[in-house]
């Protein structure tokens, strides 16, 4: 019941949580998966209204070939 425990577990659950965003940031940023960059796509085409139902996403050509060269280094990587 010591307020100072109380402010420990504040404190320490804040700075976890911050941590947390930081490596998160981090990886989206500098170390995409095949499914973030997908994750990233979807959210330039459609926003970020998940449950809305507008209509199809329609995903060119161009944004296949993107996927394409991203996929192309770690498709090498897991093949050697």
């Amino acid at each position: 019941m010591s307020p100072l425990f109380w402010l420990t577990v504040a404190l320490v659950g804040g700075g976890v949580f911050c941590l947390d965003l930081i490596v998160e940031f981090l990886r989206l940023t500098y170390y995409q998966t095949g499914s973030d960059y997908v994750r990233a796509l979807m959210q330039t085409k459609k926003g970020w209204g998940w449950n809305t139902e507008d209509g199809e996403v329609e995903i060119t050509d161009e944004d296949l070939d993107n996927l394409d060269k991203f996929m192309l280094p770690i498709e090498e990587f897991y093949r050697d």
